[in-house]
């Protein structure tokens, strides 16, 4: 199901350039190195690749940034290899500067297997933290292939759309980029 929603979401890019001029917006790659499979997950506005949970209001009606969540992320095998195991990571990372620079805060990680015939079968992950108002804070979802016991490629992801659970504004509200650590 994912692979075909992948798939089709990549084959529509595609076609939206073409027409347009520019693809449409997905999880921002921002390293890929060495041998590797196939690797992608949904991420656009109107469905999202992580979601930013919420507080209960305070007093002054300030909710705080408690986790995120990223969806699963798909991998395949390298080329030849008719399976393999794949660590898939989630880094939050904080910036106190409105984005400008980024720490990394807190990590979480599993080790699926991938087959030739199917990816690994990732579940979702939940990593909490003590979200506060003077920091942003996002997702970066990190790949490794192993083979042998060592790592042979890498790819890194910026989530670049959350959706929210909160109760301080519309349900359907999405961030681009980062979500705040208040929320009013």
């Amino acid at each position: 199901m994912h692979l075909r929603r992948l798939w089709l979401g990549v084959s529509l890019g595609l076609l939206l350039a073409l027409a347009f001029g520019s693809p449409a917006a997905a999880a921002v790659l921002i390293k890929d190195t060495g041998t590797h499979g196939d690797f992608g997950t949904h991420d656009d506005s109107t469905d999202p690749g992580a979601k930013c949970g919420y507080s209960a209001a305070n007093a002054n009606g300030v909710a705080f940034l408690r986790w995120i969540k990223v969806y699963p992320v798909f991998a395949g095998t390298s080329s030849g290899v008719s399976q393999q195991p794949v660590k898939w990571t989630v880094i939050i990372q904080r910036s106190p500067d409105n984005g400008t620079t980024w720490k990394n805060l807190i990590s979480q990680s599993q080790t699926r297997t991938a087959k030739a015939s199917s990816g690994a079968a990732f579940d979702a992950m939940k990593v909490a933290f003590t979200g506060n108002a003077k920091n942003d804070y996002r997702a970066i979802s990190k790949l490794q292939w192993i083979r042998n016991g060592h790592v042979t490629g890498t790819t890194k992801l910026r989530m670049e759309f959350y959706s929210v659970k909160w109760t301080v504004g519309s349900p359907d509200f999405v961030f681009e980029d980062y979500c705040t650590g208040p929320a009013d």
